[in-house]
């Protein structure tokens, strides 16, 4: 059985076939349906599903992931009536990343997206529409929480129309990986032609190793999620 994931009400959908979705309610205990949560990302690792927060430090919101096991999911959609256990993940030292955003006259929003491989999690960070750069930052479990490596802050210019003006609101709002190599798409991608194009970082988030890769056309159409094929 496979799974697509909903982060405003968490909807299981098994595929039956192609063309048709069977979706089954899961039970959520009342932290993690909070709607000021705002989950914007979803991932899939250590046999967990991952759920980011956006973290929007200056709502004096706290910085957490929350995860819950596959297999309790699996249980859940078998019975309804089963509320699966979640558990919330700390994330200690983004707001001093934040502050060494501020010093370089950018104004962090929030958290857009994640990666998680072995004990390393990647984040992209959305700033307000007028700030010329969005942010790769990454950190590490240890125990029961997630600690920033303050030392990487990896700007990511963001794109701008013909007119000179940042697109609103609009930043890095997905990542992937691929090997040893980090994707991070932008949203907005209906620039002209030769305009469009991931970015790609080696997971140092070295400056240097910023490529880009073009997109073949314009896309009339945001961005707000991407992942891997499984085949």
């Amino acid at each position: 059985m496979k799974y697509f994931f909903l982060s405003i009400c968490i909807l299981a959908f098994s595929i039956q076939t192609q063309a048709q979705f069977i979706a089954h309610a899961i039970k959520l205990p009342a932290d993690v349906e909070y709607y000021d949560n705002q989950y914007s990302s979803l991932y899939i690792a250590h046999d967990k599903l991952y759920l980011m927060s956006e973290c929007r430090l200056e709502d004096n919101a706290p910085a957490f992931l929350t995860s819950v096991y596959l297999s309790d999911l699996d249980k859940a959609i078998q019975d309804s009536s089963y509320q699966p256990h979640f558990t919330k993940i700390p994330i200690y030292g983004l707001d001093i990343l934040r502050n060494k955003m501020t010093a370089q006259n950018q104004s962090y929003e929030g958290l857009e997206a994640t990666v998680i491989k072995n004990n390393t999690a990647y984040f992209s960070v959305e700033t307000a529409t007028p700030s010329d750069d969005c942010y790769l930052v990454k950190g590490y479990f240890s125990g029961d929480a997630i600690y920033m490596d303050t030392s990487k802050l990896l700007q990511l210019p963001k794109p701008v129309a013909t007119n000179g003006q940042h697109i609103y609101p609009a930043g890095f709002e997905s990542l992937e990986m691929m090997e040893d190599s980090l994707y991070a798409f932008y949203e907005y991608n209906y620039f002209p032609s030769g305009k469009n194009f991931v970015l790609s970082v080696d997971t140092s988030l070295n400056e240097a190793a910023i490529k880009q890769i073009p997109l073949q056309s314009p896309m009339p159409f945001r961005i707000t999620d991407i992942t891997a094929s499984a085949d």
